[in-house]
């Protein structure tokens, strides 16, 4: 968190800068962290809006394949685990046998 968060975070901090503005200043400000508040509320509530949809559709699928005897653990049992093959490198000889080779 930033020191300019922290200061309008901490009550007395807020009262020592609200003595530098007028009132009316004060108040336009106040209108704006309302408009964002509002907005960080309504984004948060299509959030949750798109996760309750999300896991509805969820249970409705795994209600579906109960229904037709299918389990999850079936579906998971079908796929195939797909492993990345790993490219191993030779390692480069070391320095000291080059070093020994010339003496």
């Amino acid at each position: 968190m930033s020191s300019m968060l922290k200061n309008l975070n901490n009550i007395r901090s807020l009262r020592a800068m609200a003595r530098e503005f007028s009132v009316d200043v004060l108040e336009d400000m106040l209108e704006k962290f309302r408009v964002v508040t509002k907005e960080r509320r309504d984004e948060e509530e299509q959030l949750q809006r798109q996760r309750a949809e999300q896991q509805a559709k969820i249970n409705a699928l795994l209600a579906q394949m109960q229904a037709d005897g299918i389990s999850p653990e079936e579906l998971l049992s079908i796929t195939p685990a797909t492993t990345r093959s790993v490219k191993k490198t030779p390692t480069a000889p070391g320095e000291i046998s080059f070093y020994r080779s010339q003496w």
